[in-house]
């Protein structure tokens, strides 16, 4: 067990899982009555601020089953809004889109769990190295030089933070001219179904049920583990 871990019962934190997944469910309905507007920008905002929340209960819910351990850092990634946005490729895989699931069941050919941990293997990589043992030592080097997958990169580097800002906020430039507010209507509908599939599948975490990909799921639980349990570089791709 690493330094600074606290033991909580698992019941305080799958309550404080319930009450962000009841708020992402808040935010969800106020994008939906703010869709009509043009520019979209406050749905499209809402929509990213209901994933966050949706991430926030599944990192709740892992620290419930212990898969994640209570501490400092793991606290300070709830209020991270970069690192929520990593936790909502997990839930993308989890329950990928219509178009998605149109395609594997018209070839027949689901995605296994080898295909499962190639895409969120920098996930936990970026969450575990970059953000919590950074912000536990900032003087830390890694033997290992890392190469992470794009997207995942481009969301620790605030990719999506930065849609969600550009949604808010009039931006001004170095010439001191304002940009007007960027918000397209199909970035709105791409990012509010994200929404509602992410709080699908964590509701349905919370409430019990058995999950599709049950066994992506003890992978992942198992992985998180190790990575705060072990002191050497762990590679989840090759687990």
């Amino acid at each position: 067990m690493q330094k600074g871990n606290v033991k909580i019962k698992p019941a305080v934190f799958a309550k404080s899982a319930k009450i962000c997944l009841d708020n992402a469910e808040r935010l969800l309905t106020d994008a939906e009555l703010m869709e009509l507007e043009e520019p979209p920008a406050t749905a499209l905002s809402l929509s990213i601020l209901s994933q966050e929340e949706s991430a926030k209960a599944f990192l709740l819910y892992l620290v419930s089953c212990e898969a994640i351990p209570w501490n400092q850092f793991v606290h300070r990634s709830l209020n991270d809004h970069c690192s929520k946005q990593l936790m909502t490729i997990i839930l993308d895989r989890f329950n990928p889109c219509e178009e998605e699931w149109d395609h594997y069941l018209k070839s027949m050919k689901f995605p296994n769990r080898d295909e499962f941990i190639q895409k969120v293997g920098d996930v936990l990589n970026i969450y575990y190295y970059e953000k919590i043992e950074r912000w536990r030592d900032r003087s830390l080097t890694w033997n290992a030089e890392l190469h992470y997958d794009n997207h995942a990169k481009r969301i620790h580097d605030g990719a999506i933070d930065r849609v969600k800002q550009n949604a808010i906020y009039v931006n001004i430039g170095k010439s001191g001219q304002a940009h007007p507010i960027a918000a397209s209507r199909s970035r709105m509908k791409t990012e509010k179904d994200a929404a509602k599939r992410y709080h699908q599948f964590a509701d349905s975490l919370l409430r019990g049920e058995k999950v599709i990909f049950q066994d992506w799921l003890s992978w992942l639980k198992e992985t998180f583990k190790l990575f705060f349990e072990s002191s050497i570089f762990v590679n989840p791709t090759t687990l």
